[in-house]
């Protein structure tokens, strides 16, 4: 049983539509009055109070919409909603869409998949949650308010608006939508990379960014002989024949830096060539193909759909296509020439690693897991932003939508779906759900400042007072091993599964770090659990960025922990002199190069950068970094290296302040005098 609910507070005066469609078969019953589903016709929330029953429904559609039914689904289009056409209806209604299939087996049992779905456009956030817990996850969600969401995806897309007088656009404005900023009237959906298909002339102005600067390091940047292509292995199995053998691949690939020839056939530079052969279960066949550096388009990098040619071999259970999205997919994820450790592959690069190791295909089919979706992206290229795919990686971070193409090769989230599933499908407010205080005997700060109410940034370490039902202190056992996530009974839960590394627990208070996974969210609900206590689930207010500085003693907004490289105070007693170089110790500065796993120490050989620059303030002049970035050897700890400015001002007191992602941390001071003074 399917059942709806609508959580936003305009609930009262903003009617809700549901409407199914899809190309396949839909067999099912409105509960509330015992009728049959229709696709293309929409019913009101309210008509569908009681729920629905579904028996089959192949490659369907569940639409929802804001304010007005939806009308351009028809028996015509396969009952599919129009929201990239400007001149056709539907195309400012405010609607989203959830992807189910359900189909009832040769055994008489019925199971399907459903999903949330960005690989398009982002409308409206929804929320899916399954009782039928065989398969993970049960539960999908956005995990951001769609202000945010439609504010960043504006912003990558360039604020192009999308309307009949301008096709090229992708943000699309209408009624029922959301404030963002640089857009005039509310912005209903934004269109994805692969969704906003132009043609004529304005199909030369793409929103979104194109992959060249991803494509020119391909064409000639090998770490291992200079202005030579970086070459990938392609190699994994396509699944079972008709006949029963196993279909494999083994193929090399690469960006021609020169006019070339592939089995006779002309290759000039920019052209993607994949060269060596398959396997239907017998010989090795030779395969080779070719896609014109013309046809690497924004659209098929985003789409990991490309026009190919094959020169030799046959596309036989579409093992071509498959060979080229496997090249494509792992461009969006920011896999080709990644020169971080392969978790699957200890000792390989990621980039010189088979494509298998990435995607799960081992060649011989037996089951081994895919890298993880956070193994992608940022982490595959810490130093190298234009290498990957930035509109999936911010929306893989922020809700659990099925998107292109990391859904299916990285991450599947899809809910499963079986005979006697509840399943409830739950339309979010625009804002996240209305914030719950922690109980009286409860407060959260971050661990430098002190301060109530300050957002934590994931990857940060805060502190937890209060009664938590701790016998007596206990330490985590070295700052060089991966922290626990319960000491004597205590536990911290956050809402999206994780725990919290524990550095300290005592009964009065704990000191935890915030886990990256929460990366991207505003705000998200925790639990904290004793021996046999357990609080109300309450709210903590996030932000990516949340920068504050270390304090010595209880003067929060006095010395600070800033020292010099060999490890003195910078006080009154020891000034550090202009030009010379200080360590400011603080956290929360967000996202970092080779980020390494919740509760696990900040390597000493590698080097942990802020993804963000900070800036630093000393005595009202910005000063000169040399590291911003993890502590080494640390949990959630930070360092900055700077360079005392000249030009400020001097004294025992001189305020010091960190701005990162448009948030300032706390003021602390540190002593300061001129060039040659008694001091550093």
């Amino acid at each position: 049983m399917l059942k709806f609910e609508n959580l936003r507070p305009d609930s009262g005066s903003l009617p809700v539509y549901i409407a199914f469609g899809g190309a396949g078969t839909l067999t099912g019953t409105n509960l509330s009055d015992n009728s049959a589903l229709q696709k293309g016709v929409a019913y009101e929330l309210g008509k569908l109070s009681a729920g629905i029953s579904i028996t089959q429904f192949d490659g369907g559609r569940i639409y929802v919409s804001l304010g007005t039914q939806l009308r351009s689904p028809s028996e015509a289009n396969g009952f599919r909603a129009n929201h990239a056409d400007p001149s056709k209806e539907d195309f400012t209604t405010r609607w989203d869409q959830v992807e189910l299939s359900f189909q009832t087996g040769s055994s008489g049992s019925g199971q399907g998949l459903a999903n949330l779905t960005a690989s398009e456009f982002f409308g409206i956030p929804l929320q899916l949650k399954s009782s039928w817990a065989t398969y993970y996850p049960a539960n999908l969600s956005w995990r951001t308010g769609s202000d945010k969401v439609l504010s960043v995806l504006t912003r990558m897309s360039g604020y192009s608006v999308l309307t009949p007088q301008n096709p090229s656009g992708t943000v699309v404005t209408g009624l029922n939508g959301v404030t963002v900023d640089g857009v005039n009237g509310s912005v209903v959906r934004v269109l994805g990379p692969s969704g906003a298909k132009f043609s004529g002339a304005a199909g030369d102005v793409n929103a979104w960014p194109a992959p060249d600067v991803y494509l020119g390091y391909l064409r000639s940047g090998s770490t291992k002989r200079r202005g030579y292509p970086v070459y990938s292995s392609l190699a994994g199995n396509n699944g079972v024949l008709p006949g029963g053998e196993r279909q494999t691949y083994t193929l090399k690939a690469w960006i021609s830096n020169k006019n070339d020839a592939l089995v006779g056939a002309a290759i000039y530079p920019g052209d993607l060539m994949i060269d060596g052969t398959m396997n239907n279960g017998g010989v090795d066949l030779p395969l080779s193909m070719y896609v014109r550096a013309a046809d690497i388009t924004s659209a098929a990098f985003y789409g990991a759909d490309a026009k190919y040619t094959i020169v030799q071999g046959s596309d036989i259970n579409g093992v071509a296509k498959r060979a080229v999205t496997d090249y494509l997919a792992a461009m969006n994820l920011g896999l080709l020439g990644s020169l971080v450790d392969n978790p699957a592959l200890p000792g390989t690069a990621i980039g010189d690693s088979p494509s298998w190791t990435w995607f799960g295909n081992r060649p011989d089919g037996t089951n081994v897991p895919p890298l993880s979706i956070s193994n992608s992206f940022s982490y595959a290229q810490p130093n190298n932003p234009g290498h990957y795919d930035q509109y999936a990686s911010y929306l893989a971070g922020v809700g659990d939508a099925y998107s292109f193409p990391y859904c299916d090769r990285v991450q599947f989230p899809s809910s499963a779906l079986g005979d006697g599933s509840n399943v409830t499908l739950s339309i979010l407010p625009d804002t996240d759900l209305t914030e719950v205080d922690p109980p009286s005997d409860l407060t959260i700060v971050d661990a430098a400042s002190y301060v109530r109410g300050v957002y934590l940034a994931p990857g940060s370490v805060a502190i937890l007072s209060g009664d938590l039902a701790v016998s007596a202190a206990t330490y985590a056992p070295g700052m060089g091993t991966p922290l626990p996530t319960a000491m004597r009974g205590l536990s911290l839960r956050f809402a999206n599964g994780q725990y919290a590394p524990i550095f300290t627990g005592t009964p009065s208070f704990a000191v935890f770090q915030v886990p990256w996974e929460l990366s991207g969210y505003l705000r998200d609900t925790v639990v904290v659990r004793g021996y046999n206590e357990e609080s109300a689930e309450f709210t903590v207010r996030l932000s990516d960025y949340s920068p504050s500085i270390f304090a010595t003693g209880d003067a929060v907004y006095g010395q600070g922990h800033i020292y010099t490289t060999d490890g003195q105070l910078v006080d009154p007693a020891h000034p550090a002199h202009t030009g010379s170089d200080i360590i400011i110790h603080c956290t929360g500065l967000g996202p970092v190069r080779e980020q390494p796993p919740t509760g696990v120490p900040a390597s000493e050989k590698l080097v942990h950068n802020t993804l963000t620059t900070p800036t630093v303030t000393i005595g009202g002049v910005n000063a000169v970094l040399t590291y911003a970035g993890l502590s080494p050897g640390t949990v959630g700890l930070y360092e900055i290296r700077a360079r005392a400015p000249a030009g400020g001002k001097r004294g025992d007191a001189v305020p010091v302040s960190i701005r990162i992602g448009g948030a300032v941390s706390n003021l602390v001071t540190m002593a300061v005098c001129d060039s040659g003074c008694a001091g550093r």
